[in-house]
C-alpha cells in the first residue's frame, strides 16, 4: 500500500496558487498515477485546525474558532474537488480521531518529554501569550528585519525568545512583555544521530545539504502553547499541544477515521508526504523523530517543491498581490491550471513564477496545438473505417519506460514532458507520412498507429489533465489503465479544448481579489 499525504491546509484563509503548486497538485498527480498503474494507494489530507492564528482570525470575524474551521474546511474541500484533487479522506485535526491519536503518541513519547519553565512574549493589549508567528523583529544573528520569532528566513537560524531585537506584536504593533510559563519539551536533540542517518539515506542530496545546518545545532522542541483552542495537554489546565505536534499526527488521525486497520496499514505502507519547502524542518526532522520515538513507520519519501511567485513578485495578501484558487477557477479550466502548474514545478527547492502570458502560451501553443490537434487529426483521418490494432514500436517502449521512471521518482514535470514527446512523435509521423495523400489501404498502418497512439498518450496524460482525458477515453471506449490500448471504438469527432483568450485578461484584472 502507498499512503499519499499532502501538507494539511491551514483553515484560516483561502487557498492560493502557491499551495497548489508545491503540495496538493503534485500529490494528486502522483496518487492518480499510482491508481491507474494498478497500485494500491490512499490519498489522505485534512484541514489544520489549531493554533493562535485560527483564534485571532475567528475573533476578528466575531465567530468561534470551530465556526471558522468549519467554513474553510467546506470551502477548501469544494475548491479541491473543482480542481480535480481526489482525496480518499479530507478530515480535520480537531476530530476525535486525531485527539485520540495525539494523546496515544504523546504517551508513547513520554520518556523523551520533560517540563521546563520558559519565558514567553506576552501582549498586554490583547491579554494573551503570543505565538512565534505573531512576533516580529530584527534577527540578532544576521540583522535581517521583520523576522518571525521562531526562525530567521534570511539566515535560517532557529530563534529563541530574546533573539529578536526590537520585537513587536504584529497585531497591535506594541512591544510585548516577557513572562514565565511551564511547558513541555520534546528531546529532539536526542535523535540527532538517527535523523542524520535517516536523511542521509532517504533525502535528496539537495535537501540533506539544506538540513545540515539544523542537524548540527538541533534544539529540543517546545510542544505546548498557552491557549484554549487545541488538543488539551493532560494535567496542564489552560495549555494545548503545539500545532506542529498534533498537525502531522493528523495524517495518522485521518487514516484512523478512514480505515479500521489504520495502525497496521500505516506501519506496512510506503508513506509519501508532499510538502512545500517552508516546512522542511518539521517533516524531515521533527516528525520522523516523533515517529521513531513512538515506534511507528517512517516516511518513505518526502517530495518537496519551492515557492511560487506571481509575475515575478512574491505573493502578498497585504499588498493585494495574489491569486486565490477560487478566483483562478472562475476563469481558467482546471486542466489548464493543472497542466501549466506541473510544467513550471520541478521537484526540489527551486522556486517558480506564475506568468499569465506563459500560461496562455503553454495552453494554446503546446497543449492544444500539439495534443488537442493530434486528437482531432486522427479522428478525421480514421472516419470509422476498419483498423488493425498495432503493436508498440521500440520508440514507444522507450518513451513509456522513461515515463514510468520519472513518475516512480515523483519527477512529475519530467513525466509530463515525456508524455508530450509521444504527442510530438505521432504528429511528426502524420506530417512525414502524409496519409491523407494515400489510398486507404496504404494509409491504414499510419492511421492505425496514430489513432491507437493518441489513445495511448491520453492514458499517460491522465494524472495531469484528468477531466479532458476521461472525456476522450470514454468517448472512444478505451480503458483507463496505463497499458497500450488493444481496442478503440470509433465515434464522432471530439473537440477536447477551447483556446484561452480573454480569460487571461479577466484573471489579470482579478489579482488580489
Amino acid at each position: 500500500m502507498n499512503i499519499i499525504t499532502a501538507a494539511l491546509i491551514y483553515a484560516n484563509g483561502p487557498i492560493h496558487l502557491g499551495h497548489i503548486k508545491s503540495t496538493y497538485l503534485p500529490a494528486d498527480v502522483f496518487y492518480r498515477y499510482l491508481k491507474i498503474k494498478g497500485e494500491d494507494a490512499l490519498f489522505v489530507c485534512a484541514t489544520d485546525d489549531h493554533g493562535t492564528p485560527i483564534v485571532v482570525e475567528a475573533e476578528r470575524k466575531g465567530i468561534t474558532p470551530k465556526q471558522l474551521v468549519e467554513y474553510y474546511h467546506q470551502k477548501d474541500e469544494d475548491e479541491f474537488r473543482r480542481l480535480g484533487i481526489e482525496f480518499d479522506i479530507f478530515h480535520w485535526t480537531s476530530s476525535k480521531e486525531n485527539k485520540f491519536t495525539t494523546l496515544e503518541i504523546y504517551q508513547a513519547l513520554r520518556q523523551y518529554i520533560y517540563p521546563k519553565k520558559i519565558t514567553q512574549y506576552y501582549c498586554e493589549e490583547l491579554g494573551k501569550f503570543m505565538p512565534d508567528r505573531y512576533i516580529k523583529g530584527t534577527c540578532k544573528f544576521c540583522g535581517a528585519k521583520d523576522q518571525y520569532a521562531d526562525q530567521c528566513e534570511a539566515c535560517g537560524k532557529t530563534l529563541q525568545v530574546g533573539d529578536l531585537i526590537d520585537p513587536y506584536c504584529t497585531i497591535t504593533k506594541t512591544t510585548p512583555k516577557l513572562r514565565d510559563s511551564e511547558h513541555l519539551f520534546f528531546k529532539l536533540s536526542y535523535f540527532r544521530e538517527f535523523l542524520d542517518n535517516y536523511n542521509r539515506k532517504t533525502a535528496h542530496p539537495e535537501i540533506y545539504n539544506y538540513l545540515r545546518g539544523w542537524l548540527e545545532d538541533l534544539q529540543d522542541w517546545d510542544i505546548v502553547r498557552d491557549l484554549d483552542w487545541g488538543i488539551p495537554v493532560p494535567d496542564m489546565p489552560g495549555k494545548v499541544f503545539y500545532v506542529w505536534f498534533d498537525a502531522p499526527i493528523g495524517y495518522i488521525g485521518s487514516l484512523r477515521a478512514l480505515r479500521k486497520d489504520w495502525r497496521e496499514l500505516w506501519n506496512r505502507s510506503k508513506i509519501y508526504h508532499f510538502i512545500g519547502k517552508d516546512i522542511i524542518y518539521h517533516h524531515y526532522l521533527f516528525w520522523p523523530a516523533m515517529l521513531y520515538g513512538a515506534n511507528m513507520n517512517l516516511p518513505y519519501r518526502i517530495p518537496v517543491r519551492g515557492y511560487l511567485t506571481l509575475e515575478g513578485k512574491k505573493f502578498s495578501k497585504s499588498r493585494g498581490w495574489f491569486l486565490s484558487l477560487e478566483t483562478t477557477l472562475k476563469y481558467i479550466h482546471p486542466d489548464y491550471i493543472r497542466y501549466y502548474m506541473i510544467s513550471i514545478s520541478p521537484a526540489g527547492l527551486v522556486d517558480s513564477d506564475f506568468s499569465l502570458e506563459e500560461l496562455k502560451s503553454k495552453i494554446n501553443n503546446e497543449l492544444i496545438a500539439n495534443y488537442g490537434n493530434l486528437i482531432t487529426r486522427v479522428n478525421k483521418l480514421w472516419s470509422g473505417r476498419e483498423l488493425d490494432p498495432p503493436v508498440m514500436d521500440d520508440y514507444e517502449k522507450e518513451i513509456y519506460n522513461k515515463y514510468i521512471y520519472y513518475m516512480d521518482r515523483v519527477d512529475l514535470k519530467e513525466g509530463m514532458e515525456t508524455a508530450m514527446e509521444l504527442v510530438a512523435y505521432y504528429n511528426r509521423m502524420l506530417t512525414e507520412k502524409e496519409p491523407w495523400k494515400m489510398d486507404y489501404e496504404n494509409a491504414r498502418a499510419v492511421i492505425s498507429k496514430t489513432v491507437y497512439g493518441s489513445m495511448f498518450v491520453t492514458k499517460l496524460l491522465q494524472p495531469f489533465i484528468p477531466f479532458t482525458t476521461k472525456k476522450i477515453l470514454e468517448h472512444y471506449s478505451v480503458e483507463s489503465d496505463l497499458n497500450y490500448p488493444n481496442r478503440v471504438v470509433y465515434n464522432s469527432s471530439i473537440i477536447p479544448f477551447r483556446k484561452l483568450d480573454t480569460e487571461v485578461d479577466q484573471l489579470r484584472a482579478s489579482i488580489g481579489q
